[in-house]
């Protein structure tokens, strides 16, 4: 009984390491799945990441063309506006240099004239002449003066666009220059019924220093 007892562990033993044989091998198969799992699983992750990553690669390429593009119409555009730009700048320099050239031949024009009217009115006024006529004879010279003075104005415009205006700095008889301004605008004074009268203070010099012409182009633009 007791040999049988032993005898009877053997199938026992025989079962036991088969059956952890079994255990063994099919641990080994479920860590194979898991493995090839975890692997497919990997592969899938992988790929979705690069899926993902083309996507956005390719998202960004459309950006980026589409940034050019904008890039490149506004260069277009600021080329064009700078060549319409410079158009227009030719233009304008053009309208000025022609107007200057009119001003200054018509202001020749006229001044030759203007002048024979001067020194003819000068001669009127060393003859005999009246209270009446020699009044009108100096206002004529008078209003001579303002047209001549007036031309030179016209002529300094180039002087202006060039950068050569300078102030003069001359002894001159300010009641003189009012008084000629009141003569040239008093006739239109009177056809619109006005009353202009020149008040001088007392305690103002009659000669001062400065630039007789500008001070009178200024008092008559005010006028």
């Amino acid at each position: 009984f007791f040999s049988a007892y032993w005898w009877g562990l053997i199938p026992q033993a025989l079962f036991m390491v088969s059956a952890m044989s079994t255990k063994l091998l099919v641990q080994d198969i479920e860590i194979e799945i898991a493995n090839e799992i975890a692997e497919e699983e990997i592969q899938t992750l992988s790929k979705l990441k690069e899926n993902k990553e083309a996507s956005e690669n390719a998202r960004l390429l459309r950006l980026i063309d589409h940034e050019r593009a904008v890039l490149s119409e506004l260069r277009e555009r600021e080329v064009q506006q700078n060549e319409e730009m410079k158009r227009a700048k030719e233009a304008a320099d053009n309208a000025n240099r022609a107007k200057s050239a009119f001003l200054a031949v018509v202001s020749h024009e006229i001044r030759t004239p203007m002048t024979g009217v001067m020194g003819m009115v000068r001669l009127m006024l060393e003859t005999e002449l009246n209270k009446s006529q020699k009044q009108y004879a100096q206002t004529i010279q008078d209003s001579g003066e303002a047209m001549l003075a007036l031309l030179n104005d016209i002529l300094d415009f180039e002087k202006i666009e060039s950068g050569k205006m300078e102030i003069e700095h001359v002894d001159f008889d300010l009641p003189r220059v009012v008084n000629s301004i009141m003569t040239l605008m008093s006739g239109h004074a009177e056809s619109k019924n006005i009353i202009l009268a020149a008040e001088i203070a007392p305690d103002i010099p009659r000669y001062v220093i400065g630039d007789p012409v500008r001070l009178r182009q200024v008092l008559l633009n005010l006028v």
